[in-house]
């Protein structure tokens, strides 16, 4: 039997709160995480090489963004390139994964996203 919804929180400095909730229902392959009481949805990639956040909710998050040493031109499934251009930048975080407190220091390359404020590959 598979749980409808799992659920992480953790009360961190300033009162400010981090949860993740992950919803298991088919064809639904996003969730909420709560990042400083901010709702963010993730998307869950299985065909991205890797992970990225867009632009703006950075700027929400007041994340500390990172230089790449060679800007990265990302391709769409597709294979055209982003209409965002080359990724400049990116932003380092923790991203909780269970309930057991367990987490990952998550590389997020900064690009313009839509339908999602991060995207997750895997």
């Amino acid at each position: 039997m598979i749980p409808n919804r799992c659920q992480y929180s953790e009360n961190i400095k300033q009162q400010k709160q981090t949860r993740i909730e992950i919803p298991l229902e088919e064809n639904q392959p996003t969730s909420k995480i709560y990042i400083q009481d901010t709702q963010v949805i993730v998307l869950w990639d299985t065909g991205a090489t890797d992970c990225y956040i867009d632009l703006d909710m950075v700027a929400k998050l007041d994340l500390k963004k990172i230089s790449h040493k060679q800007p990265i031109n990302l391709r769409m499934f597709d294979g055209s390139p982003s209409k965002a251009g080359p990724i400049q930048e990116y932003v380092e975080t923790t991203l909780p994964l269970n309930l057991q407190s367990q987490a990952i220091i998550a590389k997020l390359n900064i690009t313009k996203l839509s339908g999602a404020d991060i995207v997750i590959g895997f």
